[in-house]
């Protein structure tokens, strides 16, 4: 396992208190499926679909990255969204000026709308589909994760960086 995909389970590993914190109520709230072995299976669609929808932004954000790259940018770019990670820790006010805080709590309000719906259901899709719309809700880890799938400089590289950062975050959840 070479250094990068190492840091995409350290990234999710040590990020599992966050992900406890956070995701930890939804994984909670997923019903349970029929059958003796029902919370096992219910917890393994939850976090296959979460993976899914990690492995898609890893393809997207990979396939970015390669573009950047192609095109020369790649390093300035990941300095700036570094530096705006940074930036906005340590100055959150920031964010608020941007007037992107309503248009995501839009976004969440949708997602979460949507998601309530299917945990109302013991359905395999319909776990499975709540754990993709978990791995599309806002979260400061995840797109720490995206820039680096991005940082790989390449789609099936990036779809594995969060594939990795996902297993990392499996035993938290």
């Amino acid at each position: 396992m070479n250094a990068l995909w190492a840091s995409a389970v350290i990234m999710g590993a040590a990020g599992s208190a966050h992900c406890v914190v956070m995701c930890g109520p939804i994984a909670l709230a997923v019903p349970t499926m029929p059958g003796k072995a029902g919370r096992a299976w219910s917890t393994a669609l939850l976090n296959g679909g979460r993976a899914l929808s990690y492995i898609v932004l890893g393809l997207a954000f990979g396939s970015l990255g390669e573009g950047l790259r192609l095109a020369g940018l790649q390093r300035w770019v990941s300095l700036v969204a570094g530096l705006l990670l940074v930036t906005t820790v340590f100055v959150p006010s920031l964010i608020e000026r941007t007037g992107a805080q309503g248009r995501t709590a839009l976004l969440v309000g949708r997602l979460r709308g949507i998601m309530a719906r299917y945990l109302r259901r013991t359905a395999p899709e319909a776990i499975f589909f709540s754990g993709m719309l978990n791995g599309l809700l806002p979260c400061g880890l995840v797109y720490s994760a995206a820039i680096g799938a991005a940082a790989t400089g390449s789609a099936w590289q990036g779809a594995v960086f969060m594939a990795l950062f996902g297993a990392g975050t499996v035993p938290a959840l």
